[in-house]
């Protein structure tokens, strides 16, 4: 009795164990899609949009965009690390707007 209740605890557990993991690769792999279709675009299509997304950033969130742009800048940050071609200066500007305080 005491051995099927050890068994019956251990495949409770297991399986418990499976649908945490299963669930938890599911949402790295959604969350991770958007950068893998950035990084599947050719590069003379990927180039324009991280360009203007860069200038984009530069232009309407430098050095401190207004309260009603922090949105705006935060997406466009997220969005721009997504690129192989942010390099240290992006990933610095990007960051510094992922961490800007929320309206």
């Amino acid at each position: 009795m005491n051995q099927l209740v050890n068994r019956r605890s251990l495949t409770a557990a297991a399986g418990i164990c499976l649908i945490v993991g299963l669930l938890s690769a599911g949402l790295w792999w959604s969350a991770n899609e958007e950068a893998r279709t950035v990084r599947a675009l050719p590069r003379d299509q990927r180039a324009p949009v991280f360009t203007r997304t860069l200038q984009n950033l530069r232009v309407l969130c430098e050095p401190a965009p207004p309260r009603s742009l922090r949105d705006h800048c935060r997406d466009q940050a997220g969005f721009i690390l997504k690129f192989p071609e942010c390099d240290d200066s992006c990933q610095e500007i990007a960051r510094r707007h992922l961490t800007m305080p929320q309206r």
